[in-house]
């Protein structure tokens, strides 16, 4: 389990934090492994408060305690049922967005970013949205494309923005000096 680091990412770790991943990695004693006071919870937490409280202590894991006594363990994985039972309900609920507010919503996330199309053209049929548009590099068509893939009710995002003005295309150069030398021939020659 222990973890290779480079020396720079050793280096700006810190010989502390290195010296507590040898020791985790290493032990042989539970004391030498674990967190000695650890951030628990109880079993009556809202789930609210168990996701501040793991971005607080930048923690994956928490122990569940009723009293004094270990009952159970949650982690991020925990929560992906209940996140599913909410969303099936709110479909249920005739809670997913329609189209044309799909839209408007697609429309408002790139309304004032300065990577937005130029004659932006949004579609949405059936939660696919059609893009369509000017953008100035693949940078900015990639940032539509995200913002668009982010609004809630989107299950797909079909491309039709193009790069104006396009890249110049390449012929090989410009200067006469790389330009192959031919051979004279009797058409050449003076009058």
């Amino acid at each position: 389990t222990e973890r290779k680091r480079g020396r720079w990412l050793t280096f700006l770790a810190g010989a502390d934090r290195v010296a507590l991943d040898f020791a985790r990695s290493h032990g042989r004693k539970v004391a030498e492994i674990m967190t000695k006071d650890p951030v628990t919870i109880g079993e009556d937490t809202p789930l609210a408060d168990i996701v501040e409280t793991m971005e607080a202590h930048r923690v994956r894991r928490l122990p569940v305690l009723r009293g004094d006594s270990l009952v159970g363990m949650v982690s991020p994985t925990d929560f992906l049922p209940a996140v599913a039972r909410l969303v099936r309900r709110a479909v249920a609920q005739g809670g997913a967005p329609n189209d044309d507010r799909i839209r408007e919503l697609v429309i408002t996330a790139m309304a004032d970013a300065p990577w937005r199309p130029c004659a932006r053209k949004v579609a949405v049929n059936g939660g696919i949205v059609s893009l369509g548009g000017s953008v100035k590099s693949e940078r900015a068509r990639q940032a539509a494309i995200i913002a668009a893939e982010n609004v809630p009710g989107v299950s797909k995002v079909e491309d039709g923005l193009t790069i104006y003005p396009p890249p110049e295309d390449d012929y090989g150069g410009g200067d006469f000096v790389s330009l192959p030398e031919e051979t004279s021939t009797a058409d050449d020659q003076p009058l």
